[in-house]
């Protein structure tokens, strides 16, 4: 074990004030200066000698004045010391080799006892006074809440000897999705099943309400086995907190704005407030890129400013109108222009209200059956979807005659009792996610998060299954139960008491849900 090595977080502190006591002193004088240092900092004084040695501070030049300089330079000397190697034990890690350098910090890949490899993150010594260490800490808290297989796991966190907080991480051995795509020369269906495994993970993180803020392709790494992974949640915002963390005061004036310019949304842009459209938005943009393997802003001048200006006011054309090939511009025309083009509004509230509405549509796209909100034709999905699966239509066309003149609509009837089926168990499911969740420790905005929520539930069911009575019952009962769970007992009666009034038309008379319903608007 080195000197270095084994001082502790206040060993570091004492020794960074040592040193700018040293900087105050004549060069030719400070070797006599440390060696008659009292015998309190003698456990310092083999450390300060190597430094010294080490940085040329011994000749360094005159007494320096300005005690900003002083600082800046003894940060500097210290973080130079501090620097780590590999082989080094940082925690219960040990340091195999560095991944990745940059202004405020260090990845390393790194292994411990129980033969788990992390990326192990640490901050800069001399950005910690300025925040960074809050953001570390930050990205833990958030990182402890995520729990999903395609977002890197959280191992530990803590505070190396030397004093700096680290970070362990799940170490994905992958490569960008949107390098993945190009070298893998992925089929359309292909790409849009691995963005849907992005989008299922980001869902995932605003359901706890996190908000990534800087979704890019570098942030999603794809494995050979085509398991994407979401990472770097460094700069994730958490919804209904108040309080803006000390890394977007200080710290952001000095390392810039946290975001990545050609993904970020306008409004973050603009400073204004951050929500979960805001990644559905940089999704918007990943989607575009890999479609068409071009980007939906292309400013005139090479400059951040233009960039920005395009962000803002530059006109978006759809990505069948830019796509390489005719191809693919022919398979992104209709349904994926549209999606694409809706997750790309500059008015939040005109994007997809959640993101696991927008993954539901590409994955109805695969699936061949008709996306939500958009301004295809029903005609023109069907036509749409005839041209992706040719072979099997062609094969099937006399049949589906035969079936359709003896049956009229009922085959049409049937698809949509299936599709029907479908989004009634998706918002069953999303009603005892609801449920479940209901904390009434949790804060005001995430109560009233939920709360809006149910709401946009409860209208989703009374337009879409005004035809089917046993669908709306079974759903108006869980809508009832999930109400009394988040403590609004007006809306829980109101809906159990049209659950009972209609059930006891359309429903047995011995339905339980019927009885429920009675029960709960009583």
């Amino acid at each position: 074990m080195t000197l270095q090595s084994a001082l502790n977080a206040t060993d570091w502190n004492r020794l960074n004030r040592l040193l700018e006591q040293a900087l105050e002193v004549e060069a030719d004088k400070r070797l006599d200066w440390m060696r008659c240092l009292p015998e309190e900092v003698a456990d310092l004084k083999p450390v300060l000698e190597e430094l010294f040695v080490q940085s040329g501070l011994v000749g360094f030049r005159s007494k320096i004045d300005s005690p900003a300089e002083v600082s800046r330079i003894a940060s500097q000397a210290i973080a130079a010391l501090r620097r780590e190697k590999e082989g080094q034990l940082i925690g219960r890690w040990r340091l195999i080799r560095l991944l990745a350098e940059g202004g405020m910090g260090s990845v390393w890949l790194a292994d411990s006892d129980d033969q788990r490899m992390a990326a192990l993150k640490l901050a800069r010594a001399e950005w910690l006074d300025l925040g960074f260490d809050e953001r570390l800490a930050r990205e833990s808290d958030v990182l402890s809440k995520l729990q999903h297989p395609n977002i890197a796991r959280f191992y530990e966190s803590g505070i190396a000897v030397s004093g700096r907080p680290f970070l362990a991480l799940e170490y994905v051995e992958g490569e960008p999705i949107d390098r993945y795509c190009r070298r893998s020369a992925l089929r359309l269906e292909a790409i849009i099943g691995t963005m849907v495994q992005v989008i299922r993970a980001v869902a995932h993180a605003h359901s706890r309400l996190i908000v990534h803020r800087d979704l890019k392709p570098s942030n999603i790494l794809v494995l050979a086995d085509g398991t994407a992974k979401l990472l770097d949640f460094g700069i994730a915002k958490i919804l209904g907190s108040d309080s803006r963390a000390a890394y977007e005061t200080e710290l952001t004036r000095i390392a810039g704005r946290p975001l990545t310019l050609s993904y970020a949304a306008p409004e973050q842009i603009l400073g204004e407030q951050i929500t979960v459209a805001t990644d559905i938005y940089s999704i918007g943009v990943i989607l575009y890129e890999l479609l068409t393997e071009v980007r939906p802003y292309r400013p005139k001048e090479n400059s951040l400013k233009a960039l920005e200006a395009e962000v803002l006011r530059g006109a978006i054309e759809r990505p069948s109108a830019v796509a390489l090939g005719k191809s693919r511009a022919e398979a992104l025309r209709g349904d994926l222009d549209d999606i694409v083009m809706r997750a790309l509004q500059r008015d939040p509230d005109k994007r997809y209200s959640a993101a696991s509405a927008l993954a539901d549509d590409l994955e109805n796209y695969l699936h061949g059956t008709p996306i939500r909100g958009t301004s295809s034709r029903r005609v023109d999905r069907l036509g749409r979807i005839a041209k992706r699966n040719a072979a099997t239509v062609g094969a099937a066309v006399s049949a589906l005659l035969i079936v359709l003149a003896a049956f009229g609509g009922s085959w049409w009837e049937a698809h949509l009792a299936r599709e029907r089926a479908a989004k009634a168990i998706h918002l069953n499911k999303a009603l005892l996610l609801l449920e479940q969740e209901a904390d009434p420790s949790a804060s005001a905005r995430k109560r009233m998060l939920d709360v809006t929520r149910l709401a946009e539930i409860e209208d989703e069911i009374e337009r879409e299954f005004a035809r089917s009575p046993d669908q709306l019952l079974h759903l108006r009962v869980s809508l009832g139960e999930a109400y009394v769970k988040h403590e609004k007992l007006d809306d829980a009666r109101r809906v159990f008491r049209r659950a009972a009034e209609d059930g006891a038309i359309t429903a047995p008379p011995n339905s339980p849900y019927v009885q429920r319903a009675r029960e709960g608007s009583n």
